[in-house]
């Protein structure tokens, strides 16, 4: 699946040039591990192929920040991808009466960023309880 287009932010999020990116097939991007879950969305089987899909995935970086700002050894971001495919129409070149029609795939990606649990920023009012799944409050910290 080649990439026909990627917005600038390419860069502010993974340090990769959109000018590198574009022509490139979507696989060199997604980190292998995450190759089977990436074609199984991106299929297109006998249900609604213009249906929204919705998934996760894991590609390369070039780069990455530490909490305090500096740059750290390229590595891998979590993208959350949402979109859909759209049939392109495209004009023959040598015949005029004809088209030929090409499913591509339209979407969103936004990188997916955490904050630690472990290092909480606590203000002046602001308390912090962890629950399990039954809502027993296990412990409170204010």
């Amino acid at each position: 699946m080649e990439i026909l287009y990627v917005s600038e932010s390419v860069f502010t999020h993974l340090g990769i040039c959109m000018v590198d990116l574009v022509g490139q097939s979507l696989f060199n991007l997604v980190v292998e591990q995450d190759h089977e879950d990436v074609k199984d969305s991106l299929a297109i089987g006998d249900e609604d192929i213009f249906r929204r899909r919705c998934f996760f995935c894991k590609v390369k970086s070039a780069k990455g920040k530490r909490p305090n700002g500096r740059t750290k050894s390229p590595g891998q971001k979590l993208i959350h991808v949402v979109g859909q495919m759209h049939q392109y129409q495209q004009e023959a070149v040598n015949d005029a009466s004809s088209s030929r029609g090409e499913v591509v795939f339209v979407g969103i990606a936004r990188v997916v960023t955490s904050v630690s649990v472990a290092e909480p920023r606590f203000g002046s009012c602001l308390t912090m309880s962890r629950t399990p799944l039954e809502l027993k409050v296990l412990e409170v910290n204010s």
